[in-house]
């Protein structure tokens, strides 16, 4: 299946599907925004959740939805653990990221993240 209807690189790639998912996509809805992709690692929940919120595509290939030409940006509402590797691949992939707290589970890793971003010219932002 394809990752999205968006083109020109301005769709937004969705990482997980949990419940701060939920709230991003509900944000994002009342902007007029409906993601397009999500993906995580469990192929029914990833579907699960597409479907109840209209997003157009969804898979378990991360990097896939991530460095999706279509895809400008990216909301990393996925585990801790995995917010440094995801931000990296996401910012060398040319991709504006928003992150869950925490961006990452160590200064150097967060250090090395802002200074990815700074380099390419590229948004990386927290939230929660």
């Amino acid at each position: 299946m394809g990752l999205g209807t968006q083109d020109g690189g301005g769709g937004i790639a969705l990482i997980g599907y949990g419940a701060i998912a939920e709230m991003h996509a509900d944000a994002l809805a009342a902007l007029g925004v409906t993601p397009a992709t999500v993906a995580g690692p469990n192929a029914a929940e990833a579907e699960a959740f597409a479907l109840r919120r209209g997003i157009p595509s969804w898979g378990t290939d991360v990097t896939a939805a991530i460095e999706d030409p279509r895809v400008g940006a990216v909301i990393l509402a996925t585990p801790s653990p995995v917010h440094a590797d995801q931000a990296a691949i996401a910012l060398r992939a040319g991709r504006h990221v928003l992150v869950e707290i925490p961006l990452a589970l160590s200064s150097a890793e967060g250090e090395s993240l802002v200074q990815l971003a700074r380099d390419a010219g590229l948004v990386l932002s927290v939230c929660h």
